[in-house]
């Protein structure tokens, strides 16, 4: 080995070694799109692609079949999630977490080969010399091929529109995902974050032996701790596919208009709900009321649970479901909920294997006071309109058509676990989604307690059944479900 690799290989490992690896400079998401000059964003990313062509081709020095025994990600074995994917193109960011030479790489082309589509990208590309093909590692150019890295996830995300996006980085620090997680948030992708499953994955003299790059024992071993602490989500769930998100919301926001169009009662109850010095323009007052609930910024999704701030039940809810995250479950659309705080579809997951994830406390009934209204709102991602008005779910969401005369479910339509499982399509100024989930509890108390003419019920043509369940609460149960399939992951 010549001196100046000597010095390369030193430079590398005095990087991993670093203790101060958790204050290495990046872009914020700002400055990487404050940065972005057209044209010296084109031959700083075409020189970034063509470098990571060759990485890729380098790369090959792994045994990919004896690897692929150990590839059995939902992404590549579980047909529901492969359908899904191919049939809706969601948008799916996945970040390869694991130490030097546990086989990352190769999981990263089995995955492209999988979904050709996807683009694929590393940090390490950019120490990839274009006319030689070699490596050359420079500790001084690290923050730079850190930016580069997110520069060219930036472009996939908003200028390729690229559904599927997968970061070949070592990620064992924080501070490697956090752009990520935010470019994500941003635009609306899903994140799976995948360890390679090899044997070897944790095992340091074999990572030594294995790792492309000459990275020694004594550095591998100093980042295993590290590694072992796997990154928390805030919540779990299931997540809809962008144009389900979009289809689910358009038609949702229709029924609600469709309803205050026809049961006078429940417009007058939605006039209440308004602020006193509210401005109502008569000749667009339909329009005027819908945007009382301001509609969901995120992708539409079902909280699984919840984990907050509780890192041991977190840390304990993670290891139960990890191997499971990327699966894609059915879930069905029965139902919404309104009241002067959210607006909410009820959903009902159809699989055990689903109800086994599901993890969220349904043991009491709301009251008044447990609603949460915050004044001081998170800062939104711009401005929000009502979305585009459909007045009826596409073919590739239709369920079954139940009437009440036929169906004994109809008004008891999910009275077992799962009876606070919901989807927040839009809250009110400064409510909180959690208060969609209370809205869900309180409808299937009263249902328990339902008796045979009780409630008021108006017959809203052609779309279902409408119920004042409480003092400030309504119910439509629909006469056909929607069928609609989410995938499960952390947020």
């Amino acid at each position: 080995m010549g001196q100046s690799e000597s010095k390369e290989v030193s430079d590398y490992r005095r990087h991993i070694l670093s203790d101060e690896e958790e204050e290495s400079p990046r872009l914020s998401l700002s400055k990487i799109i404050h940065s972005m000059n057209p044209i010296r964003l084109f031959w700083s990313l075409f020189n970034f692609m063509w470098r990571s062509y060759l990485f890729r081709r380098l790369s090959t020095r792994s045994n990919e079949s004896e690897l692929e025994l150990f590839f059995d990600h939902p992404l590549l074995d579980y047909r529901p999630t492969i359908r899904w994917i191919r049939r809706e193109s969601p948008n799916i960011l996945i970040i390869l977490r694991g130490l030097p030479g546990s086989g990352k790489s190769t999981l990263g082309s089995y995955i492209m080969k999988k979904y050709p589509d996807a683009e694929i990208t590393s940090a390490d590309y950019f120490f990839i010399d274009p006319q030689s093909g070699e490596y050359k590692f420079r500790i001084e150019d690290l923050p730079e091929a850190h930016n580069q890295c997110q520069k060219f996830v930036l472009s996939a995300m908003f200028e390729k529109r690229r559904p599927m996006i997968i970061i070949d980085n070592t990620s064992i620090s924080k501070w490697e995902m956090e752009p990520y997680f935010a470019l994500a948030s941003s635009a609306d992708y899903s994140v799976l974050v995948i360890h390679p499953k090899t044997p070897w994955a944790w095992d340091v003299d074999e990572l030594a032996k294995r790792n492309t790059h000459d990275v020694p024992i004594e550095t591998i071993t100093k980042k295993l701790n590290k590694a072992l602490k796997k990154p928390i989500p805030l919540y779990y769930g299931w997540f809809l596919s962008n144009v389900a998100s979009r289809d689910v919301m358009s038609c949702s926001y229709w029924l609600l208009k469709h309803c205050l169009e026809n049961c006078m009662d429940f417009q007058k109850e939605f006039l209440g709900y308004l602020p006193p010095n509210a401005s109502i323009n008569q000749k667009k007052l339909l329009n005027s009321l819908i945007s009382f609930y301001r509609p969901s910024e995120d992708n539409l999704h079902v909280t699984a649970k919840f984990v907050g701030f509780d890192i041991e039940a977190a840390s304990k809810y993670t290891t139960r479901v990890e191997e499971r995250l990327g699966e894609v479950h059915d879930v069905t659309l029965f139902g919404y909920t309104f009241s002067r705080y959210a607006f909410g579809a009820r959903v009902r997951l159809n699989m055990e294997s689903s109800l086994d994830l599901y993890d969220t406390d349904e043991s009491f009934l709301p009251k008044q006071e447990t609603y949460r209204i915050n004044r001081n709102t998170r800062r939104s991602k711009g401005h929000i309109e009502c979305p585009h008005l459909c007045p009826s779910f596409p073919d590739y969401m239709t369920g079954n058509t139940i009437y009440p005369e036929t169906s004994k479910e109809f008004f008891h339509p999910n009275p077992g676990k799962g009876k606070r499982c919901h989807i927040t399509i839009g809250t009110r100024h400064g409510s909180q989604p959690v208060n969609t989930g209370y809205d869900a509890l309180r409808t299937a108390h009263q249902e328990e307690e339902m008796k045979k003419g009780e409630f008021k019920t108006w017959i809203v043509p052609d779309i279902g059944i409408l119920r004042k369940i409480d003092f400030d609460l309504w119910t439509l149960y629909l006469f056909k479900t929607v069928d609609l399939h989410a995938m499960f992951c952390g947020y």
